[in-house]
């Protein structure tokens, strides 16, 4: 991996969101998600919201307001908040980590 992962530490699953998770609680162990972000960014430049991270500049910025969200799916609300707060995680790593290179 160009982030400087060993492929052998990430858990390759069927489903591509458990893979990416296994690659981002990886990288995360080791201080790389930036690392991640900036490949990402290299290979899709025509996402803003990657450009954004990789020039430090997701500070500050909200998402929707997820309890007034309508959603539609039949997850429980377990399942939900799992979700919602392994990216709370993340991102508040990323947050992190901009602010020390910065």
């Amino acid at each position: 991996m160009d982030s400087g992962l060993k492929p052998a530490m990430v858990a390759f699953d069927a489903r591509s969101i458990n893979t990416w998770q296994s690659i981002l609680e990886e990288a995360d162990k080791h201080n790389k998600i930036m690392d991640i972000v900036r490949i990402a960014y290299e290979e899709y430049p025509a996402n803003s919201w990657l450009g954004l991270a990789v020039t430090n500049q997701l500070n500050g910025l909200r998402g929707p307001d997820i309890y007034k969200a309508s959603w539609k799916t039949d997850a429980s609300d377990d399942g939900l908040e799992k979700i919602i707060f392994r990216f709370g995680h993340f991102k508040q790593r990323i947050e992190e980590l901009s602010k020390l290179r910065a």
